[in-house]
């Protein structure tokens, strides 16, 4: 969604940060790394590379070097696995008709919260209108979290689980398979032949 800054006014794509929850989970050479962390996916506003990053968790928690190789490779999973949602989510418009998705001024879905962060752990239920071009996921997870008195850790976490779920909803209403159309349009929006 287009985001406006403190006096209404649009802020450019490029300044957005895209924030998503990164869970690490390496065992080798007979140590383990389980860590999650918040990763901006703009490129314009990171000061640090993926490769760099790794690099500084490994020598801060003096773990081997074999390990940064391990923590790039996931992280790159997830920052990919990232923004293919997003550009499916972009998609979705050219699939998406009223007629589709039902001529009622909203559409509600439940939500199911299931997030965790140390050793924080939420579990809610809330219901959330997809039409509503107001409803923000960001906003949300950041009031649910400043009003239950959580850390401002889970609301990244908080507010990707809200995206990827609405997502869900919505292809496969478009698709009609439920979870199984799901998969089909997504491997039609990378262009992967059924």
């Amino acid at each position: 969604p287009d985001r406006k800054d403190a006096n209404g006014k649009p802020v450019p794509r490029e300044a957005v940060d895209y924030n998503i929850p990164i869970k690490l989970d390496i065992v080798q050479d007979g140590r383990t790394l389980k860590d999650t962390l918040t990763w901006n996916c703009n490129p314009s506003s990171s000061s640090l590379s993926v490769e760099a990053f790794a690099k500084q968790l490994v020598d801060d928690t003096d773990l081997p070097e074999s390990f940064v190789s391990s923590v790039v490779t996931q992280m790159q999973v997830q920052i990919n696995d990232a923004y293919a949602h997003v550009r499916a989510e972009q998609e979705i418009p050219k699939f998406f008709s009223e007629r589709d998705y039902g001529s009622s001024s909203e559409r509600l879905h439940k939500i199911k919260i299931e997030a965790r962060v140390n050793d924080v752990v939420v579990e809610d239920q809330i219901v959330w209108d997809a039409k509503n071009p107001k409803n923000d996921a960001d906003v949300y997870a950041a009031i649910f979290c400043r009003d239950e008195g959580l850390p401002s850790d889970l609301v990244p976490v908080i507010a990707q689980s809200i995206r990827d779920q609405i997502g869900n909803a919505r292809k496969s209403i478009i698709t009609g398979y439920g979870d199984a159309g799901v998969v089909k349009f997504a491997r039609a929006v990378r262009g992967i032949k059924e």
